[in-house]
């Protein structure tokens, strides 16, 4: 006796056509799980290559500024990696709205990184605070120390006051390298060359003064003129100037601080609201 075949029942339909569905949602539902994993590779590297970036702005010595440029280069090419694999998953057009959106923001972040990481490594800001406040502040010590020598060993008032002169020329010219190292504006670095270069002509002015005085009839000849200090402290001024001129250190802290702020808030917003469309339900007929 052969069976008969028993017609479907409405509600066996139904249970097919929910099974069919949610096996055409199955595949739809692991790219979105294997995008949203891929946002969050895509954030740390980011992350990393704006924190390593920083670093090597702030950093205080150029191994260190080397160190971390390379690192945050490194974590920017993982992100570049990442963005073209996480494109290759995304079907929703919401999502790949998204992506192009940190797509032109993270454009922005590689243009001011390939102008700023240079300037951080360059240092030339602290090297020049550097020389300021090593060989030149001992080689202005030990111009002041000899001139204070001389005031004691001379009676001649003209060479005393000479020497005072000097001596505070040189010591307000000292004064006048961390302002212009930490200047940004040409006008601002100019007025600072400009009044160093005044006090230079005077303290050249009170030198000369010093040497006629020593073999005039009836003066004391006063010991040997500090010219060697003076000369090394001029020399390491006009280096210290022609790094500070350059601004790498201050630059690039501008750019990081103020430059970059835009770029790097649109990317991590872009990848904000990705991470948020990925979460949402899918809705039949969007794919």
């Amino acid at each position: 006796m052969s069976k008969v075949t028993q017609p479907f029942t409405a509600g066996a339909v139904v249970l097919l056509l929910l099974g069919w569905a949610s096996c055409r949602e199955q595949p739809a539902l692991l790219a979105d799980q294997q995008a949203g994993a891929l946002v969050g590779e895509l954030q740390i590297a980011f992350s990393k290559s704006v924190d390593a970036e920083k670093s090597a702005v702030l950093a205080s010595s150029d191994a260190q500024s080397e160190a971390f440029a390379a690192e945050s280069r490194a974590a920017a090419r993982r992100v570049e990696r990442v963005r073209t694999e996480l494109r290759e998953r995304l079907s929703r057009p919401a999502s790949i709205e998204r992506l192009n959106a940190f797509d032109k923001a993270w454009a922005d972040v590689v243009a001011v990184d390939a102008r700023l990481l240079p300037l951080a490594v360059a240092n030339t800001n602290l090297k020049a605070a550097k020389l300021s406040n090593e060989g030149a502040l001992a080689a202005v010590n030990r111009f002041v120390d000899s001139l204070a020598v001389l005031g004691e060993r001379v009676a001649d008032l003209v060479s005393v006051r000479a020497a005072a002169r000097a001596s505070v020329a040189a010591l307000r010219i000292q004064a006048l390298h961390a302002p212009h190292i930490a200047a940004l504006d040409e006008p601002v670095m100019a007025a600072l060359e400009a009044r160093t270069l005044a006090l230079k002509l005077e303290v050249r002015r009170e030198l000369a003064t010093l040497a006629s005085r020593r073999h005039l009839k009836g003066v004391e000849p006063a010991p040997g003129l500090p010219f060697e200090p003076w000369q090394e402290f001029e020399r390491l001024t006009d280096e210290i100037f022609r790094l500070s001129r350059q601004n790498s250190n201050v630059i690039s802290y501008e750019l990081s601080t103020h430059g970059k702020r835009t770029a790097t808030v649109a990317c991590q917003g872009a990848l904000e609201k990705l991470i948020d469309d990925l979460q949402q339900p899918m809705v039949r007929g969007a794919r």
